[in-house]
């Protein structure tokens, strides 16, 4: 279990060598827009024990335009890094694995016709303007995006920190200032304007 310490010290290094050299205005609400989370650690049989092995799993937080490959190495030679810098991990070396759990980044340039059509609809719908930044969960606008190049962004309501949770909920009336966004925004954007 010490070993794993040193192993998430390091991963927590790493997340700020990240997190002070990659900088991007529309992250500044996040203090750690770019996380190294460690979610999940097992090790062990018995109590009385030393552990024979522990696994941990997390993710890490990828910069929009960052290709994930290059974060990969950048961790893997972070993790080779602590092994090197011990005795017993330069003999026993961590092995990192990548399964399933992956994003990609993407983005549209905020200038995008549908980022100004949204943020018009919503400034007349709810006489106010819409915040635009970005954000640091994963969503399927990424395949739209990358995939089918089809320009998309996250527009809702609510507040994500009570999402997907046992008490999430949105306020009625932000959901109808969306949906009424929402459809003014379809009518502008396909060419009718009230």
């Amino acid at each position: 279990m010490e070993k794993f310490i040193a192993l998430h010290e390091g991963l927590r290094e790493l997340e700020r060598e990240r997190n002070e050299r990659i900088h991007n205005p529309l992250y500044r609400r996040y203090a750690i827009p770019h996380a190294i989370s460690i979610g999940t650690v097992e090790g062990g049989q018995w109590p009385g024990s030393v552990p024979e092995r522990v696994v941990f799993e997390g993710r890490m937080g990828v910069a929009v335009g960052e290709p994930e490959g290059d974060a990969r190495v950048e961790l893997e030679a972070k993790v080779a890094e602590i092994a090197d810098a011990d005795p017993w991990l330069r003999e026993n070396p961590p092995i990192v694995e990548w399964v399933g759990y992956s994003f990609a980044s993407s983005r549209i340039p905020v200038d995008h016709p549908i980022v100004e059509t949204i943020g018009g609809a919503y400034r007349d719908v709810a006489g106010r303007e819409a915040g635009i930044e970005g954000m640091t969960y994963a969503s399927d606008v990424r395949h739209l995006i990358n995939v089918g190049n089809t320009p998309t962004t996250v527009f809702g309501p609510g507040d994500v920190r009570v999402a997907h949770g046992p008490d999430e909920y949105v306020e009625v009336n932000e959901l109808e200032v969306t949906a009424k966004t929402l459809s003014l925004t379809i009518l502008r954007y396909v060419g009718y304007d009230e």
